[in-house]
């Protein structure tokens, strides 16, 4: 059984009712990590947010199911869903400058989410606080407990922000492109703390990002996103020994070192032709059947699908 299963999930605008996330699908495993890879606009952070019921102003769910160990969370009451954020399921943003509350310290933020979800305050939190900050590596615990975000480093606010995801031992973990603030160094220590944690307490992450080569690395599995769809999704391995959509090759042809101006002209393509395929205007082998027919998630590989009309 799957940690957490994602079924058909459909979201949009709420006034117009134009769907930004489409049909979306993918189950996580116990003590995977999952890598959720695209461009910007392509619906990662979107789905990360909807998974928490966190849904922008003006957006709401239009089909499907989010089963977290075979509970909807869609058909749960505010309350109930206010006990599984934060202490089931965490997650950690891109900015932690901008995420973090600027007038409050960093131990009494973690405290906060302690006390709501375990009644722990006072010097019991602190000495849990402590704990956790010595398991994420920040140094001088006892000091930095005391400190305001704008304090600390870049790295230090993600360990900081990391300590506080996983203060409650959630099962999962939603890491929002958390390295991307981050100079190189800092990034491979928040990587090697993230794995682990996955690896120490059998911690689940989906971890997003842009970044082709942090995934060949950090990921088990990788769902490749394209406006508000996924594209194709298999093991790291195979994923990288064989890319099967256009857009995942051209999206691996862009990495340094690569004919990166092939990819770019790709994408400058004009297309006046409404078509059922979300590639089809930057497609540079793009099918007629796509006019008429929307491609569907095929197996083609054992465990390796994609959403493309030449593999049917």
């Amino acid at each position: 059984m799957s940690l957490l299963e994602i079924k058909d999930l459909t979201v949009g605008i709420k006034k117009t009712g134009e769907k930004i996330l489409k049909e979306i699908s993918f189950s996580l495993h116990y003590g995977e990590i999952l890598g959720i890879l695209g461009e910007s606009g392509s619906g990662k952070s979107l789905t990360a947010l909807s998974i928490l019921r966190l849904l922008p102003p003006g957006l709401t769910y239009f089909d499907g199911e989010i089963l977290f160990q075979g509970k909807n969370l869609l058909k749960l009451k505010e309350e109930e869903i206010n006990q599984i954020r934060g202490k089931d399921i965490s997650i950690i943003f891109q900015d932690p400058l901008s995420t973090l509350n600027p007038v409050l310290t960093i131990g009494e933020q973690i405290e906060e989410v302690l006390f709501y979800h375990f009644g722990l305050k006072g010097e019991k939190a602190r000495e849990f606080i402590i704990r956790v900050f010595k398991d994420v590596g920040i140094p001088d615990p006892e000091l930095r407990i005391k400190n305001y975000p704008h304090e600390l480093s870049g790295g230090l606010r993600q360990r900081a922000m990391i300590a506080m995801a996983i203060a409650c031992s959630p099962k999962i973990l939603i890491a929002d492109e958390p390295t991307t603030a981050l100079d190189l160094t800092i990034q491979m220590q928040v990587l090697e703390l993230l794995k682990t944690l996955n690896r120490e307490k059998t911690l689940s992450i989906i971890f997003i990002t842009h970044d082709i080569g942090i995934l060949r690395w950090f990921a088990t599995r990788i769902l490749v996103f394209y406006k508000g769809q996924i594209l194709e999704a298999a093991p790291v391995e195979s994923l990288f020994k064989r890319p099967l959509h256009p857009y995942t090759k051209l999206l691996f042809d862009s990495y340094p070192g690569k004919n990166s101006l092939s990819y770019l002209n790709f994408f400058d393509k004009a297309v006046s032709e409404e078509a059922l395929c979300n590639f089809y205007g930057r497609c540079p082998i793009a099918c007629k059947k796509s006019l008429e027919n929307a491609p569907q998630l095929i197996e083609v590989y054992p465990s390796h699908f994609v959403r493309c009309f030449l593999y049917e």
